[in-house]
């Protein structure tokens, strides 16, 4: 059960998933009905009967209204050590229980790394800000084209695309959804947008010099 957190996206099939850096990590109960090799259902009734204990357990409502349920730690752990199957012999639950732990304690560090890097992102964000305010070719739409150009380049969508393909909230800022590598692409290109900004170039010419660019990079792959 190695390298099953989603330190990516918010995939179904992963065991841990992490969605914006500030909200804590959960585990599919699906997933967790996979583990212990029991159905959609039996998971769902094991939950029910466990209300009590687990308090408040995140769902959401899906076609056909199809109910999936969302744990934290403390839930997922309380749930799998009250279940009881064919499959959960005490050594297997032993194993499983270490290993959920594991992997949480794994979320929970990659959440504090891209926390960390969005924090230090911040004067990159201001050098950004100010290189645009004093570039005489720069208008009032500038600094939403320029970054969404710059995750165009860094991470092959603009901001809508990535919003869209991630499950972004329409309220949340896309910097809380990012991973520690993608903080670097769009700040290694952003680095790059605030040299040419400040030598006066207009977007066009900073978009078609990154785009010819990040072309070469790929034919040279």
């Amino acid at each position: 059960m190695n390298n099953l957190v989603n330190n990516d996206r918010n995939i179904n099939n992963s065991i841990v998933i992490l969605n914006s850096m500030y909200d804590e990590p959960t585990i599919s109960a699906d997933r967790i009905a996979d583990l212990v090799k029991i159905s959609h259902r039996s998971i769902n009734k094991a939950i029910t009967r466990s209300k009590k204990e687990l308090k408040r357990v995140r769902f959401k409502i899906a076609s056909h209204n199809k109910k999936y349920y969302f744990l934290n730690e403390k839930q997922c752990l309380k749930l799998v050590g009250g279940l009881r199957t064919n499959y959960l012999t005490k050594q297997v639950r032993s194993k499983l229980i270490n290993t959920l732990i594991e992997q949480f304690n794994q979320a929970l560090k990659i959440q504090l790394r891209r926390q960390l890097t969005h924090i230090q992102s911040k004067p990159l964000t201001y050098d950004f800000n100010l290189a645009i305010d004093n570039n005489d070719t720069m208008d009032s739409h500038s600094y939403i084209n320029l970054n969404k150009l710059a995750y165009k380049i860094a991470l092959g969508m603009n901001t809508s695309q990535l919003k869209k393909t991630r499950n972004i909230p329409k309220n949340k800022p896309i910097t809380e959804y990012l991973t520690a590598n993608d903080f670097k692409q769009v700040n290694n290109i952003k680095q790059t947008m605030i040299f040419f900004i400040n030598q006066n170039y207009s977007y066009q010419e900073i978009k078609t010099i990154l785009s010819h660019h990040k072309l070469g990079q790929k034919i040279g792959a």
